[in-house]
């Protein structure tokens, strides 16, 4: 019986891992023009929450995917400039999609990522920081992503006051660099793809939930 078990799982990840090595990513997976897809009631409360926490605004974007990913993302700035927000909404086929992120750099060059999500992307660059509250309010997601920050004893390195979407893509770069240097990942042209290993290492790795404690 568990090695009928064993097989059916070793091969679940087999395929699985297969079918996501053959997929592309884009470097940079946004694309402007994000006023095309409406916001979701759940991006709208995230909104009203960035207003009255005075983030800014500083750009709107949807899915570079394209086809049946219609995903709007709104980026917003905290007033000190030390937390990066993104606010997504839309669906992908009839699958719903709403999610909130929390991005500040660390004097190390890591990002700390905090998520609203427990079973979103993995990092296999070792330059993210992850930690999710699953179904958080942004209210919550902020006092969960600054009671890290202040555990782990650093101050975060302020975004670019001209361009912080700039950093934002330069972090996402890095990451991938790192994962071509580690043999997880191979560049092609814009896109980019998972190898054999990085395939089954971030397979096997979304089989379990994101870090949720503090």
């Amino acid at each position: 019986m568990w090695n009928w078990f064993l097989l059916a799982a070793a091969a679940l990840v087999v395929v699985t891992a297969y079918l996501r090595g053959e997929q592309f990513y884009l470097v940079w997976p946004y694309v402007p023009n994000g006023d095309s897809i409406p916001r979701t009631s759940k991006m709208e409360a995230a909104v009203r929450a960035a207003e009255g926490l005075a983030f800014t605004l500083v750009g709107v974007h949807r899915a570079g995917k394209g086809g049946q990913h219609k995903i709007r993302y709104e980026f917003w700035i905290s007033p000190r400039r030390d937390v990066l927000l993104l606010i997504g909404g839309g669906h992908i086929r009839f699958l719903p999609v709403d999610e909130c992120r929390l991005f500040s750099k660390l004097p190390d060059g890591r990002c700390l990522t905090t998520l609203d999500d427990v079973k979103a992307d993995r990092d296999l660059s070792g330059l993210r920081v992850d930690r999710a509250h699953a179904g958080a309010t942004l209210n919550a997601l902020l006092d969960f992503h600054g009671d890290h920050l202040r555990r782990m004893g650093v101050s975060p390195v302020d975004y670019s006051e001209t361009d912080p979407l700039e950093d934002h893509r330069a972090a996402l770069s890095e990451q991938l660099n790192r994962m071509v240097e580690y043999g997880y990942a191979r560049r092609v042209g814009k896109h980019w793809r998972y190898s054999l290993v990085g395939s089954v290492m971030i397979t096997v790795r979304g089989m379990r939930a994101h870090d949720v404690t503090s």
